[in-house]
């Protein structure tokens, strides 16, 4: 009697240094296009309050199924910017980051390197709902706007 076979998991791939992430991309791919996962602990402020630098990480995997809300990894000429997809369309997906007032794109599909699956603080996995989701897109739309009139103003 044979032993039933077990799930193959996807390989996870962690490299927590300070490397640009020019030279991570490369590992970025293969280990995507081998089928398995990178986690990855992105730089920066424009995805405040979602990603804090030094403290949270995200698991990236395949980009299949774009569509709004995702958050993707592009190419951008010779830069690479992790950003929400806040419009998916046939063949092109228009980024901004959340802390931020003017979109980036549009990016052709083969643009994105990767799209996030899981965001983690430190250790714990962050489990939004659905309609926290919802809210969240709802409360940024809402914050760039008002962002928006404050600049027109001063």
């Amino acid at each position: 009697m044979r032993a039933p076979s077990l799930p193959v998991l996807p390989r996870q791939v962690s490299l927590l240094d300070s490397r640009p992430i020019a030279e991570l991309v490369p590992m970025i791919e293969a280990v995507i296009a081998s089928g398995g996962c990178f986690r990855l602990w992105p730089r920066g402020r424009s995805m405040l309050p979602l990603l804090r630098e030094g403290q949270d990480s995200v698991l990236l995997s395949s980009p299949t199924a774009l569509r709004r809300g995702d958050i993707l990894l592009v190419r951008d000429g010779d830069r690479f910017v992790l950003h929400r997809a806040i419009r998916a369309d046939g063949n092109t997906v228009t980024l901004c980051g959340d802390a931020l007032t003017e979109t980036e794109g549009p990016f052709p599909h083969d643009a994105v390197i990767a799209k996030v699956i899981a965001v983690y603080r430190g250790e714990r996995k962050l489990r939004p709902s659905l309609i926290v989701r919802w809210l969240y897109l709802r409360r940024i739309g809402l914050c760039r706007l008002l962002r928006r009139l404050w600049h027109k103003i001063t």
